[in-house]
């Protein structure tokens, strides 16, 4: 399963448990992984996440920038690394971006893109306080159905 996430409002820890409650990947599909907030940062995410964060530019917005329409920067490239981190490192991944709707995102075209190409792929849903367990029991059960 591949969910898609968009960090805006969220914390770093809220990302890692989810990650390591779904025992996913998190693979950071920023086109440029910097971020005005330093602890979205590649370094500090790598450092936060350990051998769970991988970076694959090839699935980033060329035009994140607000340059044009949304345009994945190599497609084929992103799809092979997607299909190459489930199959060796990790079950499921988490596919992450700044933004907070998914209906102005490029991980919506990504989501597509890779639905298209025979993946399982839903947007993520966040817990709300004190409700994080109820939400990700729910998640690791619809990945087993």
């Amino acid at each position: 399963m591949i969910f898609t996430a968009g960090y805006s409002g969220h914390t770093v820890d809220e990302l890692r448990r989810a990650a390591e409650d779904l025992n996913a990947a998190v693979v950071d599909i920023r086109y440029s992984p910097l971020s005005r907030r330093p602890e979205w940062r590649r370094e500090r995410l790598q450092t936060a996440l350990g051998d769970s964060y991988f970076w694959c530019h090839h699935l980033g917005n060329m035009n994140y920038k607000g340059n044009g329409p949304i345009e994945i920067a190599h497609p084929d490239c992103g799809v092979r690394f997607v299909r190459y981190v489930l199959r060796r490192y990790f079950p499921h991944m988490i596919l992450i971006c700044g933004c907070r709707k998914p209906a102005t995102c490029h991980r919506t075209v990504v989501a597509t893109l890779l639905r298209d190409r025979g993946f399982s792929v839903e947007e993520l849903v966040w817990p709300e306080p004190g409700r994080e367990e109820e939400v990700y029991e729910f998640a690791a059960r619809q990945q087993q159905a």
